[in-house]
């Protein structure tokens, strides 16, 4: 019976040592390095040499989910059962198999983050819209944002260029969040980031495009010399950019019929009509004119209107100017001011001179689209869609 008690006793000690012994060493009877809790080689070689002949093989498994968010979840991802409790398995290592990211992997507390392969450091690939530089082996923003993601200015400048794109913000936003608001363009309209000083956030608004028709001429036209009683004109205009020689400075809502010299409406609209002219009816010399007591000439510059299906021009708005004596050749100006037509689509505009309307007036012997002094255009149209 002693002998019994004392081989039990002899056991309990050994089982005992080696609970107290915290370090192990599997592959030789070496002892285990002291900073070492487990010490796999087959002989003592210390430093960089090679103290093993043989590796470590991880378990091998096919991970399902790499985000599991339940301890049910964890276990069920590498083909395990029950509940695994996702921050005390913080740095379980397996390698998976699973051909969409077959390679080790790590258990983080979040979700299974894959060992990169590097020649310089064992850097783990990011996710999130982060990725791996294979040539510089850093960790680069560059693809798609899975997750809810802030960035901290920290009283930093902020910038991110694409192509030739670029965001710059310089100093620190008054909040640290930057939000992005959806919002629908309507026709004629884009997007821009605005800072909204109500509630402290960079968010997007609508930039209404204006939807509007101008023309503005350099070139002077002179028409029939001579002219001898009642004459109508139609305003010529050139429909080309002002830098390749034309009128045109903008136009998005109409198109030029040029047998005319009309405008015609792409849409149905209210628009606001403007216009003017610089006109010379006779001259003497330059354009300094000497005429007798009641000499006048009269002219009309007019916005006329043809609805659409309709064969004739009717008058829409219209300014007369009467220019006495040696007022007869300088160069005036006649401006027709805006005024609001409910426009249809193929509805046409155009602008009108009539000299000596009604016979009224004398004759103008020189009848002229000018520049007027002090100026740098002859004339202008103006079509602003409401």
């Amino acid at each position: 019976m002693k002998k019994v008690v004392f081989l039990i006793a002899i056991i309990i000690a050994i089982v005992n040592g080696a609970a107290l012994k915290a370090q192990v060493t599997i592959g030789s009877n070496v002892p285990p390095n002291p900073g070492s809790l487990l010490d796999l080689k087959t002989n003592n070689n210390g430093g960089a040499s090679a103290n093993a002949a043989g590796g470590i093989i991880f378990p091998r498994v096919s991970i399902t989910n790499i985000n599991p968010t339940t301890p049910e979840e964890l276990a069920a991802s590498i083909g395990g059962t029950g509940s695994w409790d996702l921050q005390t398995h913080i740095g379980l290592v397996v390698y998976n198999v699973n051909l969409g990211a077959p390679g080790l992997h790590i258990w983080d507390g979040n979700e299974w983050i894959k060992f990169a392969a590097s020649t310089a450091l064992p850097l783990v690939e990011a996710g999130n819209g982060l990725s791996k530089n294979a040539s510089t082996a850093a960790i680069e923003l560059g693809g798609n944002l899975s997750k809810n993601t802030e960035i901290n200015m920290s009283g930093n400048t902020f910038g991110i260029t694409t192509g030739t794109n670029k965001l710059d913000i310089s100093g620190a936003l008054e909040t640290d969040d930057l939000y992005l608001t959806e919002v629908q363009s309507t026709k004629g309209s884009s997007t821009t980031l605005v800072w909204n000083e109500e509630t402290k956030k960079v968010e997007k608004s609508i930039v209404e495009t204006a939807m509007l028709l101008f023309f503005q001429s350099q070139t002077e036209t002179t028409f029939m010399s001579g002219t001898v009683g009642e004459n109508i004109y139609i305003v010529p205009w050139i429909d080309a950019p002002i830098a390749s020689g034309g009128d045109r400075e903008t136009n998005n809502i109409m198109d030029f019929i040029s047998s005319e010299n009309s405008f015609e409406l792409r849409d149905d609209a209210n628009v606001e009509v403007s216009g003017y002219a610089g006109y010379a009816g006779t001259s003497s010399g330059s354009d300094g004119a000497s005429a007798g007591a009641g000499y006048s000439i009269i002219v009309n510059l007019s916005i006329e209107v043809k609805r659409k299906g309709a064969g004739d021009w009717e008058m829409f708005s219209s300014v007369r100017g009467v220019y006495y004596e040696s007022m007869a050749a300088y160069r005036n100006t006649l401006s027709i001011p805006p005024a609001m037509l409910m426009g249809n689509k193929g509805d046409r505009i155009r602008m009108k001179l009539h000299i000596k309307p009604s016979g009224l007036g004398v004759n103008h012997s020189h009848p002229r689209i000018v520049i007027p002094f002090g100026t740098k255009f002859s004339k202008s149209i103006k079509i602003i869609a409401q």
